[in-house]
């Protein structure tokens, strides 16, 4: 897992941990997922980068488990910025959607699933608050 402090809205934070950032975007991982990154940034709004390689039924059930609702759409790039050090390929898609969150602020989530290597494919999160 990467992660260093990240400088945001005056103050520094340390690396998320990844029980957290799943926590807050809802994502459940399936058992063979590899974590390629993640960030973080707190403030008066949260906000979540990840990313995960996972095979190519592990994308679907990703999605599925994690409830994300949206369908996915092809994209010419990213819908925002990835983290460092995890490529975007040619064959991606992108959708977004928001969880509710029962006592707490609903979260806007964008997903990328970047479906070039068929068998690694890349899952790129972002869930944020607004």
């Amino acid at each position: 897992m990467r992660g260093g402090a990240r400088w945001r809205a005056g103050r520094v934070i340390g690396p998320p941990q990844l029980a957290e950032a799943l926590d807050f975007s809802g994502i459940v991982l399936p058992a063979d997922a590899q974590v390629l990154g993640l960030d973080a940034e707190k403030g008066i709004d949260a906000r979540y980068r990840l990313a995960f390689a996972v095979d190519e039924a592990g994308a679907d059930r990703l999605l599925a488990d994690s409830r994300f609702g949206a369908p996915l759409v092809p994209v010419p790039s990213a819908p925002q910025e990835v983290l460092p050090g995890v490529p975007v390929g040619q064959e991606v898609a992108a959708g977004g959607d928001e969880l509710a969150r029962p006592g707490r602020p609903p979260v806007v989530r964008e997903v990328m699933v970047d479906r070039s290597d068929p068998v690694r494919v890349v899952v790129h999160v972002w869930a944020y608050t607004t």
